[in-house]
C-alpha cells in the first residue's frame, strides 16, 4: 500500500466524520507536516522555559494546524456550536504518538530505540522526552555507583531514580516503583539505554578505581 493510501486510510479510520467531511486527507497531512516543523523549532527555542516539552510540542503543532483549517469549520458549522476545543483535543489525541515518534527521529534516536519506546506504557511514553531523559541520567551516575553492588543493579537504580526525579520535577507527581506500569517502564528504559548505562558505569569505575 502506498504512503498516500496509508495516510488516507488512517485519517478515514480515526478522525471523526465532522473533521473528515471538511478537510481532505492530503490537505490535513500537509497541514500537519508544516505545523510540526514550525512547532518543533518554536518549542525547541523556548524549551528551557517549559517543564512539559512534549505536551507543549503536541499542543503547539495542533494549534498551528487549527489556524490553517479553521476557516473550513467556521464557514460550515452553526455559530452557536462550540467546536474549537473539541476538535483541537481530537487532533491532539490523533497525532500525539506520531508527533512523539517524529520528534525522537529528528533528535537522532535510532530505530531500535523507537521500537523499544513503543513498549513503554502510554502514561509514561507521552510524558518522557527520551533525549532529555538521557541527559538527566548523567546527574546521578556517580551517586548511584556507590550505592550499587553490580552493573545490573546500577542500571536499574539509576533509571529508577532518574524516572522518579523526571516525573516529579516535570509533572509534580510521585511514582510508585512497585506499580506494574512503572516497573515495565523502568525495564524498557534500561533496555533503551543499556549501552549508555554500561559506558557510564565503566567510566565512573575507571575514574575512581584505586591506584596501586
Amino acid at each position: 500500500m502506498s504512503l498516500e493510501k496509508t495516510i488516507k486510510r488512517i485519517l478515514r479510520e480515526e478522525l471523526s466524520p465532522r473533521v473528515r467531511r471538511r478537510v481532505p486527507p492530503d490537505e490535513m497531512e500537509n497541514e500537519f507536516l508544516e505545523s510540526f516543523d514550525y512547532a518543533y523549532y518554536l518549542t525547541k527555542r523556548r524549551k528551557v522555559l517549559s517543564t512539559h516539552f512534549l505536551d507543549d510540542l503536541i499542543y503547539t503543532t495542533v494549534s498551528v494546524m487549527m489556524d490553517g483549517i479553521h476557516w473550513r469549520f467556521v464557514s460550515t458549522l452553526p455559530e452557536d456550536e462550540f467546536w474549537y476545543d473539541d476538535i483541537h483535543k481530537e487532533l491532539e489525541n490523533h497525532y500525539r504518538d506520531r508527533i512523539i515518534q517524529m520528534y525522537n527521529e529528528r533528535e537522532g534516536i535510532n530505530e531500535s530505540v523507537l521500537k523499544e519506546d513503543k513498549k513503554i506504557p502510554p502514561y509514561f511514553r507521552r510524558r518522557i522526552d527520551l533525549k532529555e531523559f538521557e541527559d538527566q541520567l548523567e546527574k546521578g551516575k556517580v551517586y548511584i555507583f556507590y550505592d550499587s553492588n553490580s552493573l545490573e543493579e546500577y542500571k536499574w537504580k539509576l533509571v529508577t531514580a532518574t524516572l522518579e526525579n523526571y516525573i516529579y520535577y516535570n509533572y509534580d507527581t510521585e511514582i510508585d516503583s512497585a506499580d506494574n506500569s512503572t516497573y515495565e517502564t523502568i525495564e524498557n528504559l534500561v533496555n533503551i539505554f543499556d549501552d549508555k548505562l554500561t559506558d557510564m558505569y565503566d567510566s565512573v569505575y575507571m575514574e575512581r578505581r584505586p591506584n596501586y
